[in-house]
């Protein structure tokens, strides 16, 4: 998507929600944390290993687990991408791989300065999730189905904090 097609679809979701079609996040409120996408994966991929068990070997069981996991916190990156869009650069990655422990210390503070980018964070997580799922699809059946679990999941987690649910 071209940079004047993204301003244009930040300005109409500027006018709608000055018009109060769509509710403005006030800065208190906390979108899910990396620790909590990380404990909702946990059980979403447990279930996953057990319903392939008897098809792989405890090798590759913990590789699944282990991508699983990864890919539960990790599909959040994207965010890097959202804010180099909207910040001009790439400032907030270059902050993180500065200073790492800010990922847990400071996980709100990262992307203060830039604006609300909710709805464009979740249409990053649809596209990218539903390429990463073909994808794995092709690599393998099971990891296309664990693919699919865990990004629903995540997903599903952050749309209900988004909406005040959890």
């Amino acid at each position: 998507m071209s940079t004047d097609r993204l301003r244009s679809f930040d300005s109409s979701i500027k006018q709608c929600s000055t018009d109060g079609l769509i509710p403005v996040r006030s800065k208190s409120a906390t979108r899910m944390r990396s620790s909590e996408h990380f404990l909702a994966s946990v059980p979403v991929v447990a279930l996953v290993l057990v319903s392939l068990g008897e098809q792989y070997d405890r090798v590759r069981l913990a590789f699944l687990g282990v991508y699983g996991l990864a890919l539960g916190v990790g599909i959040d990156f994207d965010h890097f991408l959202l804010a180099r869009v909207y910040a001009g650069d790439w400032r907030h990655l270059r902050y993180l791989l500065q200073n790492p422990i800010a990922a847990v210390t400071e996980q709100e503070a990262i992307f203060e300065d830039v604006r609300d980018m909710t709805l464009q964070r979740l249409l990053s997580h649809v596209l990218l999730g539903g390429a990463l799922i073909g994808l794995t699809k092709r690599v393998s059946g099971s990891l296309g189905r664990l693919t699919a679990v865990v990004l629903y999941c995540h997903l599903l987690c952050d749309l209900l904090r988004d909406n005040h649910l959890v």
